[in-house]
């Protein structure tokens, strides 16, 4: 295998923002989670970037000036939450689903050998059972107090052959999404993350 084109890197970049979600359990009550996880999963997301039009946590954003939400709405238009499923991750465990993963990118025609330039291509959520429940009991209203490590997903590195290997996966605060997805755009890696987490005593990583 050739060495990549770093000149089409540009070209090649996603045109989207956000995660995929794989999604493993599928059971009559996780179609209802499942459903409950999109709409929560969209709220919080929506409330963590429009974070900087708020004078204060619990306030409302404000559309007034000083505050400009053009690039906040445009950040939520692309910021897609996709969603990938079928049998074949009835079950999988966070192996099977970084397996299924670099095949699915494969077969979207990602070249392997650039995914760590993006976000989007070098980790995905996984959606279990666990996911689902921490999620459902997750406040309607993310403005609503909680413990933010208490309400999380499961981020799944992809990795490439001849990477390093390591534990490979850790939890993100659901309110912690969008702050997650800039640090790996940033380039920060994930096991450095989960270090600071766990140095830190937090189930998840929470920004």
């Amino acid at each position: 295998m050739g060495a990549p084109d770093l000149s089409e890197a540009s070209r090649l970049a996603p045109t989207n923002l956000g995660l995929y979600y794989l999604r493993t359990v599928y059971t009559p009550e996780s179609d209802a989670q499942f459903a409950l996880f999109l709409v929560r999963l969209r709220t919080y997301v929506d409330y963590s970037i429009d974070a900087d039009l708020r004078p204060t946590p619990f306030m409302p954003p404000s559309t007034e000036p000083p505050f400009d939400n053009g690039p906040n709405e445009e950040m939520k238009r692309r910021f897609v939450n996709d969603v990938v499923e079928g049998p074949n991750l009835d079950g999988a465990d966070t192996d099977a689903v970084r397996n299924a993963f670099v095949k699915w990118l494969e077969g979207e025609g990602v070249d392997m050998r650039l995914h760590q330039l993006y976000a989007r291509h070098r980790v995905c959520i996984m959606v279990d059972k666990a996911v689902l429940n921490s999620v459902a009991a997750a406040p309607k209203d993310p403005s609503e107090d909680h413990e933010l490590d208490s309400v999380w997903v499961k981020a799944v590195e992809c990795l490439a052959p001849g990477e390093s290997e390591w534990q490979a996966w850790l939890k993100v605060g659901l309110n912690a999404i969008e702050y997650f997805w800039f640090n790996v755009f940033a380039g920060e890696e994930i096991e450095d993350m989960f270090t600071a987490m766990m140095e830190d005593g937090e189930e998840a990583f929470t920004g």
